[in-house]
């Protein structure tokens, strides 16, 4: 598009030049860069800020089907029991996709709109694929903790003498493991989303951003000509 990177930069180092060489054609193609450079300040900033929180969204998801996946055929009853009934099954791989998005898509985009407004809000703002890339760091992070978590639980659980065991003792203690595990679902999300906010206001710029700029302020002045 014409409004991103190295060819919006072209079109720029176009006119420059024709201005300085007196082309009669550069007067009255003026007002057709203007209307473009208009458009990519307010388009680039808006398609930023979608993609940001679009891929917020999806990764949300995609992390809690992959951890319903895991529990719910730890302890189906965790979902089916002890949830609303959503559908109408027992199916377990059903269940952890349909949990797996309700549970998760609107933290994803609330979080979604509070790191795109910290990118909006930089001098310099920074390429959707780069917080995003973060982003998935961080959802295979915290899948990886609350996949310790569950373990660690049934762990601690089978240290229970046998003789002290009741007849429900494997259920109680698998639904006592996806329960701690989901526990602390949303709290290592907030965590992980205060991390990801700090990094996207503090991260250095490097390389252009999605307006083409090169680590400049699309509102500071040029400097004067020689």
């Amino acid at each position: 598009m014409l409004c991103e990177g190295d060819q919006w930069g072209n079109w720029q180092g176009f006119w420059s030049g024709a201005r300085e060489r007196g082309d009669p054609t550069c007067e009255q193609s003026s007002s057709i860069l203007l209307s473009l450079e208009m458009g990519c300040i307010v388009t680039a900033p808006l398609r930023r800020f979608v993609t940001i929180v679009a891929g917020f969204i999806g990764l949300a998801c995609l992390l809690g089907i992959c951890l319903d996946a895991v529990t719910a055929n730890v302890a189906v009853d965790y979902f089916s029991v002890y949830h609303p009934r959503i559908v109408p099954t027992n199916n377990s791989w059903i269940l952890a996709v349909v949990w797996g998005v309700a549970a998760s898509w609107w933290f994803g985009a609330i979080a979604g709109v509070i790191v795109a407004t910290v990118n909006h809000l930089r001098p310099c703002p920074l390429e959707p694929a780069r917080i995003l890339k973060w982003a998935r760091i961080a959802c295979l992070v915290l899948w990886l903790l609350m996949m310790t978590i569950l373990l660690a639980v049934l762990a601690i659980a089978s240290t229970i003498p046998l003789e002290e065991r009741k007849e429900t003792f494997d259920h109680d203690r698998r639904l006592m493991a996806v329960a701690m595990a989901h526990q602390y679902e949303y709290l290592l999300g907030a965590m992980a989303l205060l991390v990801l906010s700090i990094m996207t206001w503090r991260c250095g710029t490097q390389g252009k951003t999605v307006d083409g700029r090169d680590g400049q302020r699309t509102d500071a002045p040029e400097s004067p000509r020689t």
